[in-house]
């Protein structure tokens, strides 16, 4: 008999999971597929040992050279391809080629040992071993529970009734009962690794930390795809575009633009429309603001009345259009703490007696165009704490500015004023109050040079002190600071920043904010009142 035909390498071939490069299964081999040789196994190019190419991540493999010296009978033998231990045929004697490791189940040991580069492997069987008979000794007893055998008596109680209380007695008792379910183990998670000292976009396949070309940041390392992991601080999570209300923009000439659907709206259109008449500007709860109209010539002049007593937090908007449209005795009461905007446009527009209130805790802006008397003599107020400004023409400055009150006040009366909802803090901590769960009103001096930051919330300031820098955070914030080279940064929110002394920079941020700088330095705001800008006034400072 001549010997088989055999393969050319020591070796064989594991299928990989493309993924996690993790052996898909134990076996070394698949689907009854006979890999001889390398070149079989990771293909010509050897693209599919490769995880760089296209071909791995469809059908990855993984070729496993024999290392010497080799011992020609480990293990069992595997019919078809070449295992370094185990076998398909277990506990089977084989022939084994010396060169190549391939083995043989269908020759016996005369052929093969009659073959130069052949050698058998006599497996030694396994002994047989005689089942017992078995003695079911818990139906004898006729017993479901802990049987005790030197008597064959069913226990039950007193700690007989589970199958660990029964064992627990030792030899003499047998459970008869159904078996306890056996407890799970507890997997601890694994300590994540991959990464090591790389910072940046990780790829997995070969390890390499990759930097430039797109793959810098979180999102670009992960747009990569399943082979790359991002191994650096994570992104920030974008902090949501806070619009300011919708009545800051409305004004005579877009009023008729805005969207009503959802607002009270009351309309005083023409010639003495709404003249010497009173109005109740109070929102239903399903109604979002209040828009009032007076367009025309004295359309709400003489001594017409609008109140609003309830609604609180609802913006309110009031546009007064032509010639003496809010003139006269015109009054505006908002009893309630909410945002007020007013537009007075056209010749003698709010002039004279006029008088808009706003209650403690809201803000009222007025904007007044187009003519030098359009806000003559007219009075606009937030009683209490809160803002009030005009811009344009006004002559009133002493009466339409902030009202933050008397600087010299005590700091409980103070931030009682001003955040009678805010706790009061005194920086015995440190003064970043960040993470307090609530605003914050704080009053007193700092250490030159110390960062202030309050709340997300709606929180009260008045610090003092030298090169500070003082961070409002979200929220409709009221802050004064007093000193030299401070920068007063808002924030998103409505609010209201008051900066007096030298050289100190006043900035908004997000909302729509009130600003005011008495001394050389600047300031960014909707709505602002900078000492040294060359623009014309808009409110008093404090």
């Amino acid at each position: 008999m001549d010997p088989p035909y055999t393969a050319s390498d020591l070796g064989y071939c594991i299928k990989l999971d493309p993924a996690t490069g993790a052996k898909n299964t134990d076996e070394c081999w698949t689907d009854g597929v006979d890999y001889y040789d390398e070149a079989e196994c990771c293909g010509a190019g050897g693209e599919y040992c490769d995880p760089s190419t296209t071909e791995y991540a469809s059908s990855a493999w993984h070729w496993c050279e024999k290392s010497e010296p080799v011992d020609p009978c480990e293990g069992s033998c595997f019919a078809g391809g070449k295992k370094n231990g185990g076998g398909f045929f277990e506990n089977q004697s084989y022939c084994r080629r010396l060169s190549t490791m391939q083995c043989y189940v269908d020759v016996d040991e005369a052929d093969c040992n009659s073959w130069a580069d052949y050698t058998w492997c006599g497996m030694t069987p396994a002994p047989t071993v005689t089942p017992q008979p078995t003695v079911d000794v818990c139906g004898a007893a006729s017993c479901d529970h802990c049987l005790k055998l030197s008597n064959s008596d069913c226990k039950t109680g007193k700690s007989h009734d589970t199958q660990s209380e029964c064992e627990a007695r030792g030899a003499n008792y047998e459970w008869c009962g159904a078996p306890e379910p056996t407890p799970q183990p507890t997997i601890s998670p694994q300590p994540t690794t991959v990464c090591g000292d790389c910072e940046y976009c990780l790829k997995l396949s070969n390890s390499d930390c990759k930097t430039g070309k797109s793959h810098d940041t979180q999102s670009e390392c992960i747009a990569q795809g399943v082979n790359y992991e991002w191994c650096g601080a994570p992104e920030p999570t974008p902090q949501p575009t806070v619009a300011p209300p919708w009545a800051a923009s409305v004004t005579c000439d877009n009023y008729g633009s805005v969207d009503t659907s959802s607002l009270k709206v009351i309309t005083c259109n023409g010639k003495d429309a709404c003249k010497d008449s009173n109005k109740n500007l109070t929102p239903s709860g399903a109604q979002d603001g209040v828009l009032v109209i007076c367009n025309g010539e004295k359309a709400c002049s003489g001594n017409a009345v609008h109140t609003m007593n309830s609604g609180a937090g609802k913006p309110v908007a009031v546009v007064c259009c032509g010639e003496g449209a809010c003139e006269g005795n015109y009054q505006l009461d908002v009893n309630v703490a909410t945002s007020v905007y007013g537009h007075c446009k056209g010749k003698d527009a709010c002039k004279g007696n006029v008088d808009w209130t706003v209650a403690s805790g809201g803000s009222l802006h007025v904007s007044c165009t187009n003519s030098g008397s359009a806000c003559d003599d007219a009075d606009f107020e937030v009683l209490g704490g809160g803002v009030a400004t005009c811009s344009g023409n006004c002559n009133k400055v002493d009466t339409n500015r902030r009202r933050l009150g008397d600087a010299a006040a005590p700091a409980g009366d103070w931030c009682a004023a001003r955040c009678p909802a805010c706790a009061a803090v005194d920086g015995g901590n440190g003064f970043d109050f960040g993470d307090a769960p609530s605003c914050v009103c704080f009053d007193g001096a700092v250490p030159d040079g110390t960062e202030v930051t309050l709340t997300p919330y709606d929180d009260c300031a008045r610090v003092s002190g030298n090169e500070l820098y003082v961070y409002a955070d979200d929220g409709d914030d009221i802050v004064e600071a007093v000193g030299d080279y401070i920068y007063l940064d808002g924030g998103w929110g409505d609010d209201t920043l008051a900066a007096s002394g030298g050289y100190n920079y006043v900035v908004g941020q997000g909302g729509v904010d009130t600003c005011f700088n008495g001394g050389e330095g600047g300031c960014t705001c909707e709505i602002k009142d900078c000492g040294d800008e060359d623009e014309p006034s808009a409110a008093a400072a404090p």
